[in-house]
């Protein structure tokens, strides 16, 4: 003689308590995170999308050929950039307070221009 089973067949799920719980359960951010970036990766061109899946992938990069005309150019774009936004940017000078040298150094500004691909 088998015994009893022991596991709770599929009868026995109390569905309308599943669902109330699902419906009081917090949203998960990263769902919303998710769908944000499923969205725009559909908006992409077809190239779009294949040259950032390859760049991903470590097929190739987006980056520009960088070369000292290209630092010198993007360089001066961003400061004259930064000239007229200074009034309306305050983390911007309260960085400069802390550390003028460093934040006007090219590397620095450099970093910010690779990771905009300049």
């Amino acid at each position: 003689k088998k015994p009893p089973s022991v596991e709770p067949s599929f009868h026995d799920v109390n569905t309308e308590k599943i669902a109330a719980a699902m419906l009081t359960a917090e949203p998960d951010p990263s769902d919303a995170v998710d769908a944000i970036l499923s969205r725009e990766l559909e908006q992409l061109s077809f190239q779009d999308f294949q040259a950032i899946h390859e760049e991903v992938h470590g097929v190739r990069t987006l980056a520009p050929e960088e070369n000292s005309a290209l630092w010198r150019a993007s360089l001066e774009c961003l400061a004259t950039e930064l000239a007229i936004l200074r009034p309306r940017h305050t983390v911007y000078d309260q960085a400069c307070r802390i550390s003028n040298s460093y934040v006007n150094e090219s590397g620095f500004r450099l970093r910010f221009l690779r990771a905009e691909s300049f």
